[in-house]
C-alpha cells in the first residue's frame, strides 16, 4: 500500500480543462489528464470564493 501526500491545492482549487471542459479537484488527476490527452490549457477556480484564479502566464497572454 502506497500512501500519497496530497498536493497543497487539492480540494481547494477546481481546474477545468479548456480543451474538453473536464473538471479536476485533485492535482494528480489533472497531471494524468495532461499526459493522456496532451491538453495543457486550464482555468483554475478557488472553491471557497468561486473566483477564477488568474496566473501570471494568463495575464501575459491576455496583454499580448
Amino acid at each position: 500500500m502506497t500512501i500519497k501526500i496530497m498536493h497543497p491545492e487539492d480540494l481547494k482549487i477546481l481546474r477545468i480543462c479548456v480543451d474538453c471542459r473536464q473538471r479536476f479537484i485533485f492535482h494528480s488527476d489533472w497531471v494524468d489528464h495532461q499526459l493522456q490527452t496532451g491538453h495543457n490549457s486550464m482555468k483554475k477556480y478557488d472553491l471557497l470564493s468561486g473566483e477564477m484564479i488568474i496566473s501570471l502566464d494568463n495575464r501575459i497572454r491576455e496583454t499580448v
